[in-house]
């Protein structure tokens, strides 16, 4: 969470490789689950992205951490 605020756009936090950011089709494992203000254009120079939670996900339960 400090890497991604430091970062002054979220293509600065992409460059820092932490992490393998994808689109959410399914768990694996505890996920930061981050929405981008942007489009598939504008996704590197995006300045804002809302935290949609962190949630910990094996087999059929999910243990959410920050809803």
């Amino acid at each position: 969470m400090d890497r991604l605020a430091a970062a002054e756009c979220f293509g600065d936090f992409l460059k820092l490789g932490l992490g393998k950011p994808e689109q959410l089709t399914g768990y694996k494992n505890v996920r930061l689950i981050l929405e981008p203000n942007a489009t598939q254009d504008t996704i590197k120079i995006c300045t804002e992205i809302e935290v949609e939670g962190v949630s910990d996900y094996h087999g059929s339960k999910e243990n959410w951490y920050i809803p």
